[in-house]
């Protein structure tokens, strides 16, 4: 199955992006029913902007000296994370946020409930908005 992918424009109609999509499409008659698995692509520089939001507060606190514990526990108090079973015990897992795992629309959603998590467990006096403004004068989101 080939990837294409597409851009929304009025009206709600997706317009092919690339030209070899454009030729795609032009093969395909009115009236073919076409299979379409959409997701919203993930935007890098988002990316890179939940890891520097992560470090800022990282930064600030004191109770983990490793910054990839840190992440991980912000992820599990965001309730990003499953139960697997290891001998009869139970343990938490983050779930990855990798590209191939979820696309921009669940990111945006973990993001949120992270800075959330932030806010109310680390940044005490401190609103979500101003951790996302310190974090754009970082990370300018393009």
């Amino acid at each position: 199955m080939a990837e294409m992918f597409f851009i929304k424009g009025p009206g709600g109609v997706l317009v092919p992006h690339e030209e070899d999509d454009i030729k795609k499409v032009h093969t395909w008659k009115i009236g073919d029913l076409i299979r379409v698995k959409a997701s919203k692509v993930r935007n890098p520089q988002f990316h890179r902007k939940f890891f520097k939001m992560i470090s800022v507060v990282w930064e600030n606190q004191e109770a983990f000296t490793e910054k990839e514990m840190f992440r991980k526990k912000v992820l599990m108090l965001a309730g990003f994370c499953d139960i697997v079973l290891i001998d009869g015990q139970a343990y938490l897992e983050t779930k990855s946020i990798s590209f191939a795992n979820m696309d921009e629309t669940e990111f945006q959603e973990v993001y949120n409930r992270v800075l959330d998590i932030l806010v109310s467990e680390y940044c005490h006096g401190s609103t979500p908005e101003e951790i996302r403004e310190r974090v754009n004068e970082l990370v300018p989101f393009m």
